[in-house]
């Protein structure tokens, strides 16, 4: 049974959504294609650019408040003539089904489609809406990707609790994390240029010195060295280009050894 209502607020969530993205985003949204599961389910939706964070929030927000309103759903077969009739080719979102008679899934004042699949008996059983996470899977198509009832609620819970280990690694309160976050970053960037500017003298005073003690061969200087305890890609880069720089007669065969693994890098003009 846990099984099975999960997968019903699923299927009754996807109709909820979709006709809040509708309200959101404009009449031209059409169901491209959806998927339930137990603990996430994905609705693809025609749209012609990405979704914003602003719009994301809207239509979770409108769907849930269509959740509190807890709306009955109805449900009824009707003949296909007739169902077209009344509520048009919108039924067929979530494709076109066989037979003379449909059955016809409407949310009153919400959402109509011709469905198949199990639902609540109205929106308040669906219990909570979250949005995931959206994907542009191709060109016009936008994904939604959403849990409803306690799925959503441990999505909810498993968010909270990665913002709590990482404001534990920070060691910072949660309510300044997003400050304390933006000054690690901005360290962090002042650090690797820093380091740049390292690596680009060291290069060039290696460079100096490697050229100085190189061997000449056929017109060319060889400059062949191991450098132990040396394990920075970038400066081994950096060395080889300078070197070659400064001497474009130049063969260059730089590696960086320590104590688990060695690097070479090869250099030179034609």
């Amino acid at each position: 049974w846990k099984r099975r209502i999960s997968l019903m607020r699923q299927h009754s969530a996807t109709h909820v959504l979709m006709g809040a993205a509708r309200r959101v985003l404009g009449e031209h949204v059409w169901q491209a294609g959806a998927q339930k599961d137990v603990e996430a389910s994905r609705l693809d939706i025609s749209h012609f650019q990405r979704l914003s964070e602003d719009e994301v929030r809207k239509i979770e927000e409108l769907a849930n408040e269509a959740v509190m309103r807890n709306i009955k759903f109805e449900i009824s077969w009707k003949p296909r003539t007739e169902a077209e009739r009344t509520h048009g080719f919108r039924l067929y979102q979530g494709g076109v089904v066989p037979g003379k008679e449909i059955r016809v899934v409407k949310t009153p004042d919400w959402e109509v489609e011709a469905c198949g699949g199990t639902h609540v008996k109205s929106t308040g059983e669906i219990g909570l809406i979250k949005i995931l996470r959206t994907e542009r899977i191709q060109d016009g198509v936008e994904r939604l990707v959403f849990s409803a009832g306690t799925a959503a609620l441990r999505a909810i819970q498993e968010n909270e609790g990665l913002l709590t280990r990482i404001s534990e690694k920070l060691n910072a309160p949660r309510e300044k994390l997003e400050q304390t976050t933006e000054r690690v970053v901005t360290e962090w960037k002042e650090t690797r240029r820093e380091k740049e500017r390292l690596i680009r003298e060291i290069a060039e005073l290696s460079a100096k010195e490697y050229l100085a003690t190189a061997k000449e061969m056929r017109g060319l200087k060889i400059v062949t060295r191991t450098i132990k305890e040396v394990f920075d890609i970038d400066r081994l880069i950096q060395t080889a280009n300078e070197i070659v720089k400064r001497e474009p007669k130049s063969v260059v065969v730089l590696c960086g050894v320590n104590e688990t693994a060695r690097m070479i890098v090869m250099a030179g003009k034609e």
